[in-house]
């Protein structure tokens, strides 16, 4: 960042005035403080602010009185913490549905089965409050993103959880297609045990594919998240900005990040694919539900955008100067619409123990029928003398 020297009084050589206050120029020296275009006196550890209101003094022995953190909340909510706070709600009203689906939907009913565990269908529900969690965290760090005078820890975290909600968002949408691809199994299975003849390559398919999808969930995680930090801050200058922020954002490790997550992407699609080629000769309803279908292109937007802003920094959420519009629109929303579309979905259908139940007692009646086997209504009586 820009210096500006330390001008002396007319008076004393050895004084300067900051906003007003003398200072010693050999203790600021002899401390290392400088001032810089930006009113603020720093020695790379400690800053402070020098302006308006601000006016900080400093004894010669280093330590300072009436000093108040670059690192402050200064300016009011702009147009990044609005939109944040607004998604943010909106994510916590994901919450609220995702929890209610999770006990409908979780709830058991009929003896587990080892082939389809009850968690089984509870791991997309965990994994939208995961997602919705990390969301919030990000959403509103961001308002003090726009508030604080320097970039400190805000802009840190807002990064750290929106990159975050990458492999969350990937296992999310893995689960709800895995979970329905067990769900038209489990429907074949319990109709006739011995329906679906064994099938080597299906077996292997099945038992690889979530393998291969947690091994590329596991390496964007790792790609992505256990990194230093601290350089996105660095946004205190252009020329900071460039040497600094700018590379650690854009660095190879974002890059193959993306890129490894658009492999998992095409990992469900392989798998969505593969359970329609499966159970499409098996059951007159095989045509993959709308919101499934959705949440994928949902998923390969959010993909997109995490690729571009690894290569172009005016597009990343890292950028403090960033238009909200492409993070919000691009970053937050896929995940939003996907928590969205799986509720309203889930909301439409019955609890799938229920659904067994009901279809058993349908083709017990269609049983009944075939054998002409007509059960007496139960308000009946029957005793030794007849009805």
């Amino acid at each position: 960042m820009p210096l500006i020297p330390f001008t002396p009084s007319p008076s004393d050589a050895s004084t300067t005035t900051i906003n007003g206050v003398p200072f010693s120029i050999p203790a600021l020296t002899t401390h290392h403080y400088a001032l810089y275009t930006n009113n603020t006196i720093s020695n790379g550890s400690e800053c402070y602010l020098a302006f308006d209101g601000f006016r900080p003094r400093m004894l010669d022995n280093g330590t300072w009185i009436h000093a108040t953190s670059c690192y402050i909340p200064y300016f009011g909510i702009s147009t990044r913490g609005v939109t944040s706070i607004v998604f943010g709600g909106l994510f916590g009203l994901g919450v609220l549905f995702t929890l209610m689906n999770l006990k409908r939907h979780g709830a058991q009913y009929l003896r587990e089965d080892k082939r389809f565990r009850l968690v089984g269908r509870r791991w997309q529900w965990y994994w939208m409050l995961f997602v919705s969690a990390c969301a919030m965290v990000s959403l509103f760090t961001g308002v003090d993103v726009d508030r604080y005078y320097l970039q400190q820890m805000p802009i840190m975290l807002q990064c750290f959880f929106f990159t975050l909600m990458v492999p969350g968002s990937l296992a999310m949408v893995w689960e709800g297609v895995r979970h329905w691809g067990s769900w038209q199994e489990r429907q074949l299975v319990d109709a006739d045990p011995y329906g679906m003849p064994p099938d080597a390559r299906r077996t292997r398919i099945q038992f690889y594919s979530p393998l291969l999808f947690y091994l590329l969930a596991w390496l964007t995680f790792f790609l992505t998240i256990p990194k230093p930090w601290s350089p996105i801050q660095k946004q205190n200058s252009p020329e900071q900005t460039r040497a600094i922020a700018m590379p650690a954002a854009t660095d190879t490790r974002n890059k193959a990040g993306a890129l490894v997550a658009a492999l998992a992407c095409l990992t469900i699609a392989a798998s969505l694919s593969h359970t329609l080629h499966i159970y499409k000769p098996h059951t007159h309803t095989p045509a993959v539900p709308i919101h499934l279908l959705l949440n994928l292109a949902l998923l390969a937007l959010r993909t997109a955008y995490a690729i571009v802003s690894s290569f172009a920094w005016s597009l990343s959420l890292s950028n403090h100067a960033v238009p909200i519009a492409y993070p919000i629109a691009l970053g937050y929303a896929p995940p939003l619409l996907i928590i969205l579309a799986a509720n309203a979905a889930a909301f439409r259908v019955e609890n799938e123990d229920k659904q067994l139940i009901a279809q058993r007692v349908a083709r017990g009646r269609v049983h009944d029928a075939e054998l002409h086997l007509v059960k007496k209504p139960s308000w009946i009586v029957v005793t030794d003398s007849g009805v």
